[in-house]
């Protein structure tokens, strides 16, 4: 069976601070519940003036021609017109969406102007069926309802926007692509707890550390409510979860806080 394994954030405690356990989780409740900054998983895709794309970098944009007569959309006419991002580590971030502005290009006709989302996690070797369907109204850039990727992990995702139904005449403006989420901080990430572990396997998280090691569990959710604690937890410790999902684990020692992002399937 296949494991699912984050690497975790440390945060530790000294001797001049007896209120930094309290602070440290109060930071991570604000990271998980997305009350604290986002940031760039990937940077933003847009034109900043004809012919001059941003954020591009790694992007394979496919019969999806800037207009030659506006400096600010790519043109998806067709059912061959597909972008696919660059490659993401989603790892390093929680509560990760996407927003992305459209368009519609010609006479309004939803069949036509609907663009289809797909989600491969192996840097686009193999890729989901639909995850989201997003149909602008109108012709001017409008952002839409923002893609949920907070139940995905992996290091190398990548993300497929397809216009299906277009033709040459009527079609979608693909004006922006934003992708953020809550960096995990990176200055910690190479600092490891010697004997624990864990990781979601058959609908459960699994904890398994040295006996002893570990002195509580506690499991977030993406929007920061807790739902699961176990005191003095076993040395392979199974919780069961009700949902499969993306959720935030803290491990408590004698003197460290730890925390992982854990995919439950």
């Amino acid at each position: 069976m296949k494991k699912t394994i984050i690497t975790p954030v440390v945060l530790k405690q000294n001797k001049f601070s007896s209120g930094f356990k309290f602070l440290g989780i109060l930071l991570f409740v604000l990271l998980v519940s997305g009350k604290s900054w986002g940031a760039d998983v990937i940077p933003k895709l847009y034109l900043s003036a004809r012919n001059t794309p941003q954020g591009n970098t790694g992007w394979t944009i496919t019969n999806a021609p800037i207009d030659n007569a506006s400096t600010d959309y790519w043109k998806m006419l067709n059912t061959n017109a597909v972008l696919i991002s660059a490659a993401m580590n989603l790892n390093s971030f929680t509560g990760e969406s996407c927003v992305i502005k459209l368009g519609t290009f010609g006479s309004v006709n939803a069949a036509k102007q609907t663009i289809t989302v797909y989600i491969s996690t192996d840097n686009g070797g193999t890729w989901s069926s639909s995850i989201a369907t997003r149909t602008p109204t109108s012709s001017s850039s409008v952002a839409m309802a923002a893609i949920d990727l907070s139940g995905y992990s992996g290091t190398q995702v990548k993300l497929k926007f397809a216009n299906l139904g277009g033709d040459a005449s009527t079609g979608v403006r693909f004006f922006e692509a934003y992708i953020t989420g809550t960096a995990v901080s990176t200055s910690t990430l190479n600092e490891v707890l010697d004997g624990a572990s864990v990781f979601g396997q058959n609908g459960n998280i699994v904890v398994s550390a040295t006996a002893g090691l570990v002195q509580a569990i506690s499991v977030y959710n993406v929007q920061g409510q807790q739902v699961k604690t176990v005191a003095s937890p076993a040395s392979y410790q199974i919780i069961p979860m009700n949902n499969a999902g993306s959720y935030v684990v803290k491990l408590q020692s004698e003197n460290t806080v730890k925390v992982y992002k854990v995919l439950v399937k």
